[in-house]
Protein backbone atom coordinates (compact mmCIF):
# COMPACT_ATOMS: atom_id res chain seq x y z
CA UNK A 1 0.00 0.00 0.00
CA UNK A 2 2.87 2.13 -0.27
CA UNK A 3 4.24 2.14 -3.31
CA UNK A 4 2.60 4.95 -4.72
CA UNK A 5 1.17 8.28 -4.07
CA UNK A 6 -1.57 10.88 -4.97
CA UNK A 7 0.53 13.44 -7.52
CA UNK A 8 -0.39 16.59 -6.31
CA UNK A 9 -2.93 18.07 -3.93
CA UNK A 10 -4.29 20.14 -6.69
CA UNK A 11 -5.01 17.36 -9.66
CA UNK A 12 -5.54 13.82 -7.11
CA UNK A 13 -3.91 12.08 -9.81
CA UNK A 14 -2.52 8.86 -8.89
CA UNK A 15 0.96 7.21 -9.31
CA UNK A 16 2.00 3.56 -9.00
CA UNK A 17 5.72 3.19 -8.81
CA UNK A 18 6.01 0.27 -11.01
CA UNK A 19 9.50 0.55 -12.27
CA UNK A 20 10.37 -2.54 -11.22
CA UNK A 21 7.87 -4.38 -13.75
CA UNK A 22 8.10 -5.34 -16.91
CA UNK A 23 6.54 -2.95 -19.84
CA UNK A 24 4.04 -6.06 -20.82
CA UNK A 25 3.02 -6.54 -17.32
CA UNK A 26 2.49 -2.88 -16.48
CA UNK A 27 0.81 -2.21 -19.99
CA UNK A 28 -1.83 -5.38 -19.18
CA UNK A 29 -2.16 -3.60 -15.17
CA UNK A 30 -3.04 -0.07 -17.20
CA UNK A 31 -5.80 -1.99 -19.91
CA UNK A 32 -7.32 -3.89 -16.27
CA UNK A 33 -7.87 -0.80 -14.86
CA UNK A 34 -9.44 0.85 -17.81
CA UNK A 35 -11.82 -2.26 -18.65
CA UNK A 36 -12.39 -3.61 -15.73
CA UNK A 37 -12.81 -0.85 -13.32
CA UNK A 38 -13.44 2.08 -16.04
CA UNK A 39 -10.23 4.09 -14.39
CA UNK A 40 -8.47 7.04 -16.79
CA UNK A 41 -5.33 5.39 -16.40
CA UNK A 42 -2.09 5.33 -18.43
CA UNK A 43 1.46 4.36 -18.54
CA UNK A 44 3.74 7.41 -17.74
CA UNK A 45 7.57 6.83 -18.73
CA UNK A 46 10.26 7.47 -15.98
CA UNK A 47 14.37 6.95 -16.32
CA UNK A 48 14.15 4.03 -14.52
CA UNK A 49 11.21 2.22 -16.18
CA UNK A 50 7.37 3.59 -16.09
CA UNK A 51 5.28 4.41 -13.86
CA UNK A 52 0.92 4.22 -14.07
CA UNK A 53 -0.63 7.78 -13.42
CA UNK A 54 -4.22 7.41 -13.05
CA UNK A 55 -5.85 10.67 -13.84
CA UNK A 56 -7.84 12.73 -11.62
CA UNK A 57 -11.03 12.33 -12.97
CA UNK A 58 -10.82 9.04 -11.91
CA UNK A 59 -10.01 9.70 -8.34
CA UNK A 60 -13.90 9.07 -6.98
CA UNK A 61 -13.96 6.09 -8.66
CA UNK A 62 -10.43 4.51 -7.38
CA UNK A 63 -11.33 5.54 -3.87
CA UNK A 64 -14.64 3.41 -4.00
CA UNK A 65 -12.73 0.80 -5.33
CA UNK A 66 -9.44 0.15 -2.91
CA UNK A 67 -11.15 2.32 0.10
CA UNK A 68 -12.85 -1.00 2.16
CA UNK A 69 -8.92 -2.50 1.83
CA UNK A 70 -7.00 0.60 3.14
CA UNK A 71 -4.76 -0.46 6.38
CA UNK A 72 -6.06 2.59 8.94
CA UNK A 73 -2.68 3.54 9.01
CA UNK A 74 -2.47 4.45 5.47
CA UNK A 75 -5.74 6.10 5.09
CA UNK A 76 -4.49 9.64 5.27
CA UNK A 77 -2.83 8.88 1.33
CA UNK A 78 -6.32 8.45 0.42
CA UNK A 79 -8.50 11.72 1.49
CA UNK A 80 -12.33 11.50 1.55
CA UNK A 81 -12.57 13.09 -1.87
CA UNK A 82 -11.06 15.06 -4.40
CA UNK A 83 -11.87 18.28 -3.05
CA UNK A 84 -10.42 17.53 0.18
CA UNK A 85 -7.35 19.49 1.35
CA UNK A 86 -4.37 16.47 1.89
CA UNK A 87 -2.76 16.38 4.47
CA UNK A 88 1.16 17.87 4.44
CA UNK A 89 3.65 14.52 4.11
Amino acid sequence: MDDGSVKSRESKGILFNTQGFPKEDVARLVETMQKMFHLKASERKQDDGLQIYVSGESYEQFRKIVDPYIHPSMRYKIPEDKRTQMPKM
